[in-house]
């Protein structure tokens, strides 16, 4: 996929980070390879994808800690390396190690830190404090690594910046945690803020984001909102029949074909999926299970195998 190629429409406006044909190399390493993102005002935008991907590289290149080999990156309209007064004054970041005032308590940590964004809203701030278990009164120096970042992340989502940009912002976190903040994201941060976040765990992220952008290996895959990448996706289909299962794998849009007996294991292009099961229906069918592609299955390839079905299901012998 070429830069830009997300299915969103609307003005360039309201784009608050615009990136068209972006590379970047480190020592002989290409790390973003023509790589186009486009993040609009007030929404979350999740970039995901495994370790290695280049996540982190974009985000660094953003917040204007590194500058681009080649194409075009603006942020509030500026490339960020070149003004990075103008744009940290208007984001809020969260990149790897987080280094705090040892001296300070954590709730004066994120009253400075937040200050350098306009300030700290008290009502966000007290609900991330709660969500993330943390004593703002708790001096710095007795928090450890994952409990500073924890600090470090109420004062970027609770503090007046228009942009936030979190880099792997579940880590760390319990799981009750990660689902009380995914919920927090969608009903309680400022209306007007925008929040890139980059990640490698994609439930994590994906039920989060208005948005996703997918890399893998310093290009992007997809980009569009959760329910539009699904749907480049395929269908998992489990099927028990009454007699010995039909011959699928004459059917362009069936990949990965299984028969095992009397049961059908395969993956369906989304858009096929009905003539595919009236061929199932035909044969008399006992069970099926069914599901949509996970972001995951996007990423890794996942295909059904002889050896996975006999595990799951046994020999039969």
């Amino acid at each position: 996929m070429t830069a830009f190629q997300d299915r969103r429409g609307g003005s360039d406006d309201d784009e608050v980070v615009k990136v068209h044909g972006l590379v970047k190399s480190i020592g002989r390493a290409r790390v973003l390879d023509d790589v186009g993102l486009r993040v609009h005002r007030g929404e979350i935008h999740a970039v995901l994808g495994p370790d290695g991907a280049g996540k982190t590289t974009l985000l660094r290149i953003l917040a204007g800690q590194l500058s681009s080999d080649a194409g075009t990156v603006l942020v509030f309209g500026v490339q960020p390396w070149r003004e990075p007064s103008l744009v940290h004054r208007r984001t809020a970041m969260v990149l790897g190690e987080v280094a705090l005032w040892s001296a300070l308590t954590g709730g004066a940590a994120i009253e400075r830190l937040a200050a350098q964004h306009g300030g700290v809203d008290p009502e966000r701030r007290d609900s991330l404090l709660a969500l993330l278990g943390l004593d703002p009164s708790r001096s710095v120096h007795r928090h450890h690594g994952a409990e500073r970042r924890k600090l470090a992340l109420v004062a970027a989502l609770s503090g007046r910046a228009e942009l936030v940009l979190l880099d792997e912002p579940m880590a760390g976190l319990t799981e009750p945690q990660k689902d009380s903040l995914r919920l927090w994201l969608r009903t309680r941060r400022a209306t007007d803020q925008t929040v890139l976040l980059a990640g490698h765990v994609l439930s994590e992220l994906e039920s989060a984001a208005d948005r996703i952008t997918i890399m893998q290996r310093g290009r992007v895959v997809d980009s569009g909102s959760p329910a539009e990448v699904r749907q480049l996706t395929r269908t998992f289909v489990s099927a028990e029949l009454d007699c010995p299962a039909p011959d699928l794998e004459d059917l362009a849009e069936v990949h990965n074909f299984v028969r095992y007996r009397n049961t059908v294991h395969c993956e369906v292009d989304t858009d096929h999926l009905d003539q595919v099961l009236r061929r199932l229906l035909d044969c008399g069918l006992r069970s099926l299970t069914s599901r949509p592609a996970t972001l995951q299955d996007l990423l890794q390839g996942e295909r059904m195998s002889v050896g996975r079905v006999l595990a799951e299901h046994g020999s039969g012998s």
